[in-house]
């Protein structure tokens, strides 16, 4: 579902930046309310890893809907890139507006931008002809927003600051990813070695996963190096864990998740059970260990020269990856182990019409990672600064 839309906004490019990307400005002209929620880079509300609501008006389609996007690029005045990450049955939504100087194509002299509008989406229903509808109700409201936008921008624009744009670390990626395919290794071996272990169920999970993000790097994110830097890190908290429940000296937040693990195998069916495992180290992973993996991380190889806040366009898209790594580590697991029902599911069903593999804890996670990023950047700091003194 790819479509673009184009017109000549009646003022520089710089002011219709303000007017095409600043969550105050764009309410002037835009037919879905735009909700600023996380500032980006620097602090503003138009930077790399900025977030906003999008809340959508009802329609045919659509009805109290209301999309989470996250700022990937924004280099004013000429380009901005965002990415739909919650809030919509879409496994890809990105829009880019590229914004060139052009006088009046009517003749007028009069300066102003030629604003080119891409959109590139995927739907997650596969119903016939349920993305050509999508596409003429989005492209006609694009159309009509850009009209308004005209008129907004012959009323007036304000001139504010713009964001400032830092290029993306330049990253050794062969080398980092040769780090995280050895720990990817590392734990396929370990939950080979420990199979039947409740304790190891997530180091086949975290491996799924970390080939996932190793795909994203490829393909889907803007530091790709960053997300390299994640998968080892991430690893050793679990694997060390794993080691020192073994001797005795394993964390409280891991020595709780395991013997959960260990209750649930005891007494729940077998895949339930597993189910059971996965979500308490996914809660020991997501609300201990990522916050610390996320700080380490910016505070060795970023701090002094980016803003921990670039990063979170890319954490937001890394959590599409939970899904797919819960599909591929549920595959693995004998028919015989699923109830009819479900076993059923999965031969006649396309995976978009499934249950989810996690279950209910999908809307913790998105929650759960919204948090960690959170604590990562208040953790950052401290170490940031105890450096420092």
């Amino acid at each position: 579902m790819r479509f673009s839309v184009q017109r000549w906004i009646p003022c520089v490019p710089e002011l219709a930046f303000v007017l095409a990307t600043h969550p105050s400005a764009m309410n002037r002209w835009s037919e879905a309310r735009i909700e600023a929620v996380d500032p980006g880079e620097g602090g503003h509300v138009s930077s790399v890893g900025a977030t906003r609501f999008v809340h959508l008006p009802d329609s045919l389609l659509s009805r109290d809907t209301r999309l989470e996007e996250v700022v990937v690029e924004s280099r004013p005045p000429h380009r901005f890139v965002y990415r739909v990450v919650g809030g919509a049955p879409l496994s890809w939504h990105e829009g880019v507006q590229e914004l060139t100087p052009r006088v009046d194509p009517r003749g007028s002299g009069t300066p102003g931008t030629w604003l080119i509008w891409h959109v590139d989406a995927q739907l997650d229903v596969p119903v016939p002809g349920a993305d050509t509808l999508v596409r003429r109700q989005l492209e006609a409201g694009l159309r009509r927003s850009l009209e308004a936008m005209v008129t907004a921008a012959h009323e007036g624009v304000d001139a504010e600051p713009l964001p400032r744009w830092t290029r993306p670390p330049e990253e050794d990626e062969p080398t980092l990813r040769r780090a995280a395919e050895r720990v990817e290794a590392e734990l396929r071996e370990a939950h080979r070695r420990r199979r039947g272990d409740p304790r190891a169920v997530f180091a086949g999970f975290l491996a799924e996963l970390s080939a996932e993000w190793m795909a994203m790097a490829r393909r889907g994110v803007a530091h790709s190096g960053w997300v390299l830097r994640l998968i080892p890190l991430s690893a050793r908290y679990y694997l060390d864990a794993l080691q020192g429940d073994d001797d005795g000296s394993c964390e409280g937040h891991w020595r709780e998740a395991f013997r959960s693990a260990e209750r649930s195998m005891r007494t729940r069916p077998y895949l339930d059970a597993v189910r059971d495992a996965l979500g308490s180290s996914l809660r020991a992973h997501l609300e201990e260990d990522l916050p610390r993996v996320l700080a380490t991380t910016f505070a060795d190889h970023y701090a002094g020269r980016y803003g921990f806040a670039r990063f979170r366009a890319d954490h937001r898209v890394l959590g599409r990856t939970f899904g797919p790594a819960a599909e591929r580590f549920f595959a693995e697991f004998p028919r015989d182990a699923w109830p009819w029902g479900q076993r059923l599911a999965r031969r006649a069903m396309p995976a978009s019409l499934r249950s989810r593999p996690l279950g209910r804890q999908d809307r913790w996670l998105h929650r759960s990672r919204g948090r960690a990023f959170d604590r990562g950047e208040r953790l950052a700091r401290l170490l940031v600064r105890a450096v420092r003194a």
